[in-house]
């Protein structure tokens, strides 16, 4: 529960205004239905006192208009602090995902980060916030609604007092279960978007290769791991709602059939059992919601903890490199079953010209992110600078959605950057092109655009994979000599493989 309000102390001030306005409100009514109506009728009809009748209703009409505008407010603020919730916990779940190590994030899909980034905050701001605000709406009006029943008849009263042990003690036994269901179930709707997101950036793929059935088949899976979760909470939230309800109902029968009786002998006028039933249906119908939500707060418990346990992945087992030069010492590295790297040794020393060959899957691009520390080897050590002393192309490579200026951060960049910045966009013809979005354009412009973004960036080194990839023959040249040119002095790791012509600009070729 801690972490639970941990979440709602940035936004205290709205919380507690909402929260005091929603108690405030819901109290009164509470409150003021059941005395009103003994009043009206033992004040008014039974002694025929029509003036005071008269001008009770009209304050009841008054103050019950000041109430419902009261709770329009409340309303309004309560969405508003749900919006401030979510744009606070999407904003932290999205710079902790920054944090994590890249080898972590590697291990899952897009859709997968997707999930916990926004829809899990989301979830929390839209059913938790208010799980717990409806939670002490209901207890505070039942507290209302209790003190004026005790008022009418505390013996009547006494008989709805056994029933809450027994209920503290059922929702604390249930509790706990749906809490964990709660983060299960968060954690296989995770996965099952992570394997959509893959399913449906596979479309070219599935309908090429007639993979349809075995795509659906995977789908089929994941959905059921959700669903057969989802369901096994809704069991234990359901068979926890009834169970409680069993015994409000019992409770209700003895209270119904004590006041009647207490009426017969006199012990109770008929605006007092009026008053006293409508404080009794008040207590009944929180107590009855207060059951209805206990399983909707351990849900919500779940959900925060899911939260910050992704807060936790933050550089967890993560190392910091900070070596002057690069070193590979029996570096072996695999994908799951499959070795890339056996007990491999390499040094590149400071300002070397380094370019890396070998056939397509022998490593290449993989080499490139060990040295980047974007990848963690399974054994061996990778000595390498910090990667904001590195700058790299690699692949694949993606662009944030913005135009090209936005992402070379321009508005940002030193004068020489971009001054450097527009003589390159000239000399590679992408001048015109400075306030679009990279995703439209072709390959070769994708790549020119890559160069561009990995030459601005002041480095100790600088790594390009397969930069002449997509690039026409005549561009090549040019290309290469660019690259050279900007990175002179600098450490330069270079993949490629043909254009065998360009092999004499670099001090060192290593085979894999």
């Amino acid at each position: 529960m801690r972490k639970f309000l941990s979440i709602l102390f940035p936004f205290k001030g709205l919380f507690l205004l909402v929260f005091s306005l929603a108690l405030s409100l819901n109290f009164l009514f509470a409150v003021f239905d059941p005395l009103v109506m003994k009043f009206l009728i033992d004040e008014g009809l039974i002694k025929q006192n029509f003036k005071f009748f008269i001008g009770l209703s009209l304050s009841v009409i008054a103050v019950g208009t000041l109430i419902r505008f009261g709770f329009m407010i409340q309303t309004l603020l309560l969405q508003r602090l749900k919006n401030r919730i979510i744009e606070n916990l999407t904003i932290r779940m999205f710079n902790s995902y920054y944090e994590i190590p890249n080898y972590e994030v590697t291990k899952k899909d897009k859709g997968y980060f997707m999930s916990r980034i926004y829809d899990e905050p989301s979830k929390f701001a839209l059913s938790g916030v208010e799980t717990l605000i409806n939670l002490s709406i209901y207890s505070i009006s039942l507290l209302g609604a209790l003190a004026v029943a005790l008022y009418l008849s505390w013996r009547l009263t006494i008989y709805l007092s056994i029933l809450v042990p027994i209920l503290f003690k059922i929702s604390k036994r249930f509790g706990t279960k749906i809490t964990q269901k709660s983060k299960q179930e968060n954690e296989k709707e995770a996965n099952l978007k992570e394997t959509l997101g893959r399913l449906t950036e596979a479309h070219q793929t599935v309908k090429i290769f007639n993979l349809c059935n075995i795509a659906q088949l995977k789908l089929i899976d994941r959905l059921h791991e959700f669903i057969d979760i989802l369901y096994s909470r809704v069991k234990s939230s359901t068979f926890f709602q009834t169970l409680s309800s069993i015994f409000l109902s019992y409770g209700e029968l003895i209270v119904l059939i004590s006041a009647g009786y207490w009426v017969l002998i006199g012990k109770l006028t008929i605006g007092g059992l009026m008053g006293f039933m409508s404080a009794f249906w008040k207590v009944i119908y929180n107590a009855q919601n207060i059951i209805s939500e206990f399983p909707l707060l351990s849900k919500s418990i779940g959900d925060v903890e899911r939260l910050h346990e992704f807060e936790a992945l933050v550089q967890r087992n993560g190392e910091v490199l900070n070596f002057p030069e690069i070193e590979i010492k029996d570096l072996s590295f695999s994908y799951g079953k499959r070795k890339v790297f056996d007990d491999i040794n390499l040094k590149i020393n400071r300002g070397e010209k380094v370019l890396i060959q070998g056939p397509n899957g022998s490593g290449k691009t993989t080499l490139a992110y060990l040295i980047c520390g974007l990848l963690k080897p399974n054994k061996g050590q990778v000595k390498t600078l910090k990667l904001d002393k590195i700058s790299a192309s690699l692949t694949p490579f993606h662009f944030i959605p913005e135009t090209l200026k936005e992402n070379v951060n321009f508005e940002n960049l030193k004068e020489e950057k971009k001054e450097l910045f527009e003589e390159l966009t000239i000399k590679f013809g992408l001048n015109d092109k400075l306030d679009k979005d990279p995703i439209s354009f072709s390959a070769g412009e994708k790549k020119k655009a890559e160069i561009i973004m990995t030459l601005l960036k002041d480095a100790d080194v600088y790594i390009f994979d397969e930069p002449l990839a997509n690039i026409d023959v005549k561009t090549k040249e040019k290309i290469i000599n660019t690259i050279l040119q900007y990175t002179r002095n600098k450490t330069l790791i270079v993949i490629k493989h043909g254009d065998e012509e360009y092999n004499r600009f670099f001090d060192k070729i290593v085979k894999l």
